[in-house]
């Protein structure tokens, strides 16, 4: 069984984080790469970008760019985190998932500041590796 390479950017921006993280694991053609930007005059200048190739990192990563939203629970994915993580957990499709950079949103929902630090626990003791928000 080959082992896909997959990096879903939700909440792509300018694509800051894409180009962080394209460096930092070598993504190339080989890589299966999603990105999602709701706001449509951000998404407008990431495709700018892109199609200038003033910005090399962005270029030639086959990179699907959708301008739509990524929504659980009738809520963007923003805060998101503190349902979707634990049932991943839980139903085991965290398996999956070999590295995750997350922006977790406890410092606008202060109630869920002791749930942040159990889910990073949880998240390394099922083999996911943390990296610091891009």
């Amino acid at each position: 069984m080959t082992n896909r390479k997959i990096l879903i950017d939700c909440g792509t921006h300018l694509g800051m984080g894409f180009s962080k993280l394209a460096a930092a694991f070598d993504v190339d053609q080989g890589w299966e790469t999603f990105g999602f930007e709701a706001n449509p005059f951000v998404f407008d200048a990431y495709v700018k970008n892109i199609e200038s190739e003033k910005y090399p990192i962005l270029t030639d990563k086959n990179l699907k760019l959708e301008n739509k939203a990524v929504w659980i629970h009738n809520d963007g994915i923003e805060g998101s985190e503190y349902q979707v993580l634990p049932k991943m957990i839980e139903d085991g499709s965290i398996g999956y998932i070999n590295h995750a950079f997350i922006e977790w949103h406890d410092w606008v929902m202060p109630e869920y500041s002791s749930k942040t630090s159990e889910l990073m626990n949880a998240l390394r003791e099922s083999n996911v590796q943390l990296g610091g928000w891009v």
